[in-house]
């Protein structure tokens, strides 16, 4: 589910998808190329946002964004920094 960014708490960074490095956050936007972006859920189970497009929002929490499966580029989280 999408949500205007402006309801998501502030402290934001720009993650770099990564298989083994944790990047906790309650949130993520997609900035630059639209995709797909693959995540460990809070429940540590790996699931697939599909087809987040430019600008859109996603609240969910998470662990970390993974490299392998994730195709959108410029991923900004929201969560502590």
């Amino acid at each position: 589910m999408a949500y205007n960014a402006t309801q998501i708490p502030t402290g934001m960074y720009t993650a770099t998808p990564s298989d083994t490095v944790a990047q906790p956050g309650f949130g993520f936007r997609v900035y630059t190329t639209a995709g797909d972006v693959a995540f460990i859920g809070e429940n540590g189970v790996s699931a697939i946002a599909h087809n987040v497009q430019v600008g859109e929002t996603v609240t969910v929490c998470f662990s970390k964004i993974l490299s392998q499966g994730t195709t959108a580029v410029g991923i900004d989280v929201y969560g502590p920094s």
